[in-house]
């Protein structure tokens, strides 16, 4: 893709020059008002075309990121949960449905501890109490209880979350004294 708009982007360029050309040899004004015409045309084109090449080149270096991230993910996914979180990364919903035991858990699974790699934050919900708690068994294990937030109807649950909150509470204000 990027070989074929560059190509059509170096063709403009020539056609550029040689309008150009065409203007300084034209004797008649008008032609020249007209070249003119063209030459802006044709520079909004390249203009365009280096924008989308701009932004393909984007694309690639975010997915070239996210590539390199998901290798250091510590189990295996296959194609099509990699496509799965790799879409979640391109759309700003993304759904991720199935039958039991089509690896759901460990797709997003894959795409929490994704996201928390790159800086990003990321909402967990199921109407199935089991399938979150096989999500953020798998996360808290690699990112530690801090990284993790469980919020349930369970009220040992709720006991822990108080208090893992409040740890996190007491050790952001000791780093904050330690500050001044």
């Amino acid at each position: 893709m990027f070989k074929k708009i560059y190509f059509t982007q170096r063709l403009l360029s020539l056609f550029l020059v040689f309008s150009i050309f065409h203007i300084t040899t034209s004797n008649s004004e008008e032609s020249v008002k007209d070249n003119q015409s063209d030459l802006v045309e044709i520079q909004k084109k390249i203009d365009a075309l280096d924008k989308k090449i701009n932004q393909k080149k984007k694309v690639k270096k975010e997915e070239d990121k996210t590539e390199k991230a998901i290798k250091q993910i510590p189990f295996t996914l296959s194609d099509a949960q990699k496509s799965s979180i790799f879409q979640a990364f391109s759309n700003d919903i993304t759904y991720i449905q199935g039958p039991p035991g089509t690896g759901k858990s460990y797709t997003i699974s894959a795409l929490t501890i994704l996201a928390s790699k790159l800086g990003m934050k990321t909402l967990v919900a199921s109407q199935k109490k089991p399938a979150v708690e096989i999500v953020y068994s798998k996360v808290s294990n690699l990112l530690g209880e801090e990284g993790c937030l469980f919020l349930t109807d369970d009220q040992n649950r709720k006991e822990a979350t108080k208090d893992l909150l409040q740890n996190l509470l007491t050790l952001a204000r000791q780093e904050i004294s330690n500050k001044d």
